[in-house]
């Protein structure tokens, strides 16, 4: 899995390449997590490449939004193929996310 991280101002935008698995979930989590200084209060995960989310992964997405949350910051999704869509829908996490998608 690799990240890629760009500010602008108050926005980060993360995109993740890879599965977001067991094995990499926390450092999914935890680079972004570390990447939210007090200037941050727009936070997009872009998931164009990202074709598997573990549960663990959930969890990660739930401890950064709670860290966004926590700042009066926003949160988003967006670019979310239908393999991890389907996991979100099933699991209920489409009604606690915010999701943007581009077609």
């Amino acid at each position: 899995m690799e990240i890629k991280l760009q500010k602008n101002n108050s926005s980060l935008l993360v995109t993740v390449d890879g599965k977001i698995d067991t094995n990499t979930a926390v450092d999914f989590g935890q680079t972004i997590i570390d990447n939210l200084d007090d200037t941050v209060d727009n936070l997009v995960i872009d998931f164009a490449i990202v074709a598997y989310i573990s549960s663990m992964g959930l969890r990660m997405l739930l401890e950064c939004q709670k860290t966004m949350k926590a700042k009066n910051g926003d949160m988003k999704l967006m670019n979310v193929q239908y393999a991890v869509m389907e996991v979100l829908e099933m699991t209920g996490f489409v009604k606690i996310l915010k999701i943007i998608n581009y077609d």
